[in-house]
Order: structure tokens, then sequence, then C-alpha cells
């Protein structure tokens, strides 16, 4: 019971002490989800609303990096471009279904 404690104790000051990372990791999970289900069944509204979390986090990553940037860390905000980049040029594939 005590390691469960400490568990979600851990959790707690994680998310109260960078709640838009948090929120960022929820977003990026959900992407990851929901691309799975997508190559499992090929419906294109997961593939749509994967990309979607995607996106969104990855403006939050460049929000959050030009808001409070760390000059010796700059591989989040490098991945969330490549991310966007990937997003839109499948978002630009997917225009081709519709």
């Amino acid at each position: 019971m005590r390691h469960r404690q400490f568990w979600w104790d851990t959790l707690i000051n994680y998310i109260q002490q960078n709640p838009p990372l948090f929120i960022e990791l929820v977003m990026l999970s959900a992407a990851i989800v929901l691309l799975g289900f997508w190559g499992v069944t090929l419906d294109w509204p997961y593939l749509v609303l994967s990309l979607s979390y995607a996106v969104g986090s990855s403006c939050s990553c460049l929000v959050r990096g030009a808001i409070a940037p760390d000059p010796t860390f700059r591989l989040p905000q490098l991945t969330a471009i490549l991310l966007l980049v990937v997003s839109f040029f499948s978002f630009v594939d997917l225009l081709g279904y519709l």
C-alpha cells in the first residue's frame, strides 16, 4: 500500500509543478492510442483526431518554449516542429479522401 501512495504522491507533485507539460503528455498519449486504433481499423476519423491532438500538443510545447525558453535543451521544440510538419502533410494527404 505504501508503494502505491508513493506513486500517487509523485504524480500529484508532477502535475502541480508543471501542468502544461502534463497536458502535453496526456494529449500525446491520446494521439498515440488513436493512431493505434487507426492502424487497426484504417478509419480516417481516428487519424484526424490523432493528428489534431499531435498538433495541439506541439503548439503547446512551442508556446511554452517561447514563454519560458530553456537555452540548454532545444529537443522538445525541434520535435514539436517536426510533428507539426508531419501532421500538416498528413492533413493535406487526407484532403484527397474527402
